[in-house]
């Protein structure tokens, strides 16, 4: 849009590239000093405190807080300010087409030169952090799953480095064809809605996992992880999440998608999976404890 490139100037330009330079630098400064999965996932637990507070503040708050707050803290003060300094006809077109856009064009085409780029950079930073987390804690969930405690304190240290290298890659190509896939029917279904709605997939079977761990009982890895699989099945079921997916793809219509999905409140969907993932757990721990010694 021509706004943006008429107020986006160099300087907005260059503290974005000073931004992708410094950790660009920071990753080739570390290459080669990871030998172990600790050092891969835990930085070799040398960290400062302060270091792993910050990094604990950054990946609390994501790309989304970062932009998304601001946002609707400002949307009175924008509405305001576009009623009063009215938007160019392609900046109009633009918010008809996507409301959602109002607030990144207001960043670069209004806040002074070096703000707008900085913003930009500590969205970029936000984004990163969040990222990089999830794809270290999926990456080291599949290896523990796929090894086990005993395999993983037993096996050589060098392979496991390189396997969560590529676990991390391989998850990351995940996320990639599930975002694309998102892109292919945003402006069809609510993508925020969708976010939000997630924590039902989840919630429920991270509570059972987190009382079996408590508990006395004995219980089985396999069957939480069948648990959660079943319990990720139900919400998919009961959830709008893949019949509005389906229909923006053109798979399924409105019609079938209202007569598919029971009628349930999906409120009901934490305790349920909750004790669905606890009957699995405790039932093939059960059907798996060694008998006693005569």
């Amino acid at each position: 849009m021509e706004g943006v490139h008429t107020h986006f100037l160099w300087i907005d330009w260059a503290v974005l590239a000073a931004y992708l330079l410094l950790t660009t630098w920071i990753g080739h400064a570390l290459h080669g000093k990871q030998s172990t999965m600790q050092d891969f996932f835990l930085a070799g637990r040398s960290l400062l405190w302060p270091a792993v507070s910050g990094s604990i503040i950054a990946t609390e708050i994501s790309a989304i807080t970062f932009v998304g707050v601001p946002r609707m803290v400002f949307a009175a003060p924008l509405f305001v300010y576009y009623q009063q300094r009215p938007p160019t006809p392609a900046e109009a077109a633009l918010f008809a087409k996507d409301t959602h856009s109002v607030f990144p064009v207001w960043i670069t085409t209004v806040l002074p030169p070096g703000l707008s780029g900085l913003i930009l950079a500590g969205a970029f930073a936000a984004a990163i952090s969040s990222l990089d987390s999830a794809l270290a804690a999926l990456s080291q969930t599949s290896m523990a799953l796929w090894h086990g405690k005993d395999g993983l304190e037993a096996a050589d240290q060098r392979r496991l480095l390189v396997q969560s290298r590529f676990a991390v890659v391989g998850w990351g190509i995940a996320l990639i064809l599930m975002a694309l896939g998102l892109q292919a029917v945003r402006g069809q279904i609510n993508l925020l809605s969708l976010a939000f709605g997630m924590v039902a997939y989840t919630y429920g079977p991270m509570l059972a996992a987190f009382l079996l761990a408590l508990s006395p009982l004995r219980c089985d890895i396999r069957g939480i992880v069948i648990g959660t699989i079943i319990s990720v099945l139900l919400v998919l079921w009961v959830r709008p999440d893949l019949y509005k997916i389906l229909a923006a793809l053109g798979a399924i219509t409105t019609e079938q998608a209202a007569a598919w999905r029971p009628k349930i409140n999906f409120a009901w969907l934490y305790p349920i999976t909750c004790l669905i993932t606890l009957a699995c757990g405790i039932a093939l721990g059960r059907k798996t404890q060694t008998p006693r010694a005569a």
